[in-house]
């Protein structure tokens, strides 16, 4: 398949070019597996249950999350972001 952005994508503002989401490259991928739904909350914790998964956001005690769904009082309290990816803001306690 096609990767990367394409000339279509250029003018879009949702794109950010320091994604490093260009040049359009031909890309092959090996066969995989993808389930027909999303995992949701049940499912994700069913799986948690039977095999004790813990996500990297509970063993680093933090996670990134997006900016715009911050709360303002959280967001108050972030006192550092990755330069190239400003939008994406370190939120202690964050798990998922």
């Amino acid at each position: 398949f096609l990767m990367g952005l394409v000339p279509e994508d250029e003018n879009d503002a949702t794109i950010f070019p320091f994604d490093n989401e260009g040049p359009p490259r031909n890309v092959t991928l090996p066969p995989f597996g993808l389930g027909a739904m999303e995992v949701n909350n049940k499912r994700f914790a069913a799986f948690v249950q039977a095999t004790g998964y813990v996500t990297e956001a509970e063993r680093f005690g933090w996670s990134f999350a997006v900016e715009a769904f911050i709360s303002p009082e959280v967001n108050a309290k972030i006192s550092q972001q990755v330069a190239a990816a400003p939008w994406w803001l370190p939120v202690d306690g964050a798990d998922w």
